[in-house]
């Protein structure tokens, strides 16, 4: 099963080639008239997303720049009998790998595992633990943590900078510059200060394409943007009003309050894993199933193949048609890159953090992005996006990707590679299932450490505790 998975996931994405063909050679007979390819003109065609841009948006999101292309190119096609194979190997596989009891239905098999997975997950919860993935240095986790716990339902920073810095003693431009590394985690536009910023962030971060003339257009006509004073912007910035208005129309798709999703009244954050990783037959080993049943498999559209061969076709349409056959090949590239990257980071990931799967928290490793990036001949940064935003299912939970990512808790010459998340696990375990009558001091949980090969200092066990909220021993006795 697993090798006929494999087979058709290798095939069903042969159509660049066949895309960049017909690209070269122009071969199109006809099939419709040119008034029906003029009505099919969008008013507004999105800009193609860059391969980058692909790359970080999670399975959701996918799905809707998708329809979205599809919707604003008509030469984007789904292959229906191939999407429809593809749908029906995985539920074929998912229906023999997948472990019962994982669903409020009991016994019963889901339609689609990928679907209706939902992890309890609160703003707070979100942004410290990307704050943990990016920042080691403790004066400023106590910043980022101060900040992070500062913000309202919506996501936004109401206490001043100047503020935050009196309160923790430190200067105003420490404070500002874990502000900057925050105000880049997911949601976009999290921990901004006001309405402007907060759409300044996602133009930058959102758009890979034209971003500076809409950080331009946000940051100089925000209040001429608001009263759509279109002509003002357009003399101003030299660009035709319905370019205006189209980037006024993405502006407006901007999420003015990113932290919403995970307001109180709503704590089940909707999660749509990327990936699930099952026991492989060989029960040593895993396996990985990418999301594949939001993703249709695409082609070009077939009623356009010979249309450019007409001896009358207008130069401009011409030159459309050229111009959309580029964006679909590039657009298809794009997907089949994405998936090709993180099916890479799966499986390395798998291989590396394999104990994790088994035993849990205690048996994660500390792994950087570098490590990955150099492992799969990938740039840090494409990595890091790769990551960003992503859910796996997998034995021991759902998690975000970033999960495996782990700073190391020791770093001397012949000792085990010990993940902070691991070192603080096995501290919280201890001192679970202590006396509380004589409840155990840092030294004591060092030394228990030690004997079990984990070498930790004991003021290192003091900032784990401290972390962890767990009072000293002599505050938790009785």
């Amino acid at each position: 099963m697993a090798n006929s998975y494999s087979y058709y996931n290798n095939i069903f994405f042969y159509v660049p080639h066949l895309a960049e063909y017909f690209l070269r050679c122009y071969t199109f007979s006809m099939k419709i008239e040119i008034s029906s390819l003029q009505s099919q003109r969008p008013i507004f065609l999105p800009l193609i997303r860059p391969a980058m841009e692909v790359l970080m948006l999670p399975i959701l999101e996918l799905k809707t720049v998708i329809e979205a292309e599809l919707q604003s190119n008509p030469l984007l096609d789904v292959d229906e009998e191939l999407t429809r194979q593809r749908y029906e190997i995985l539920q074929e596989l998912l229906r023999e790998r997948y472990p019962r009891g994982r669903y409020a239905s009991g016994d019963s098999f889901p339609e689609d595992p990928f679907q209706g997975l939902t992890r309890e997950i609160s703003l707070e919860e979100h942004l410290l633990q990307q704050l943990d993935l990016e920042i080691n240095d403790t004066e400023e986790l106590k910043i980022g943590e101060m900040i992070i716990g500062s913000l309202d339902e919506n996501g936004y920073l109401r206490e001043s900078c100047e503020m935050l810095a009196a309160g923790l003693s430190l200067a105003v431009e420490k404070v500002e510059k874990v502000l900057n590394i925050i105000q880049g985690f997911d949601p976009p536009g999290v921990a901004s200060r006001n309405l402007k910023e907060c759409l300044l962030i996602q133009a930058g971060t959102r758009l890979t394409r034209q971003s500076d003339l809409y950080q331009t257009l946000i940051a100089d006509h925000f209040e001429d943007l608001a009263k759509k004073k279109f002509g003002d912007i357009s003399r101003a910035l030299r660009i035709p009003v319905a370019q205006v208005k189209d980037m006024t129309r993405i502006i407006a798709a901007f999420n003015p309050r990113p932290g919403c999703a995970f307001q109180a009244r709503t704590p089940n954050l909707y999660v749509q894993p990327d990936m699930i990783i099952l026991p492989a037959t060989d029960p040593s080993e895993y396996e990985i199933i990418l999301n594949q049943t939001e993703v249709p498999v695409l082609k070009l559209n077939p009623v356009y193949q010979n249309l450019l061969r007409r001896s009358d076709l207008k130069t401009e349409d011409i030159q459309f048609l050229r111009e959309r056959v580029k964006d679909a090949v590039w657009f298809i590239r794009n997907l089949k890159q994405r998936e090709q990257t993180i099916q890479m980071i799966a499986e390395f990931i798998v291989g590396y953090q394999k104990d994790f799967f088994k035993r849990g928290v205690l048996g994660l490793k500390p792994l950087a992005l570098s490590e990955v990036a150099r492992a799969i001949g990938r740039n840090e940064s494409t990595v890091c996006r790769a990551v960003n935003r992503k859910y796996v299912d997998s034995p021991q939970g759902i998690f975000p990707l970033k999960y495996f990512f782990t700073t190391r808790a020791s770093r001397q010459r012949g000792q085990e590679r010990l993940s902070t998340r691991g070192i603080k696990e096995e501290i919280r375990v201890i001192v679970q299932e202590e006396n509380t009558g004589a409840p155990l001091s840092d030294q004591e949980i060092h030394e228990i450490l030690e004997q079990r090969g984990r070498p930790i200092s004991r003021r290192a066990i003091a900032k784990y505790r401290d972390k962890l909220k767990i009072l000293p021993s002599y505050l938790r006795k009785g």
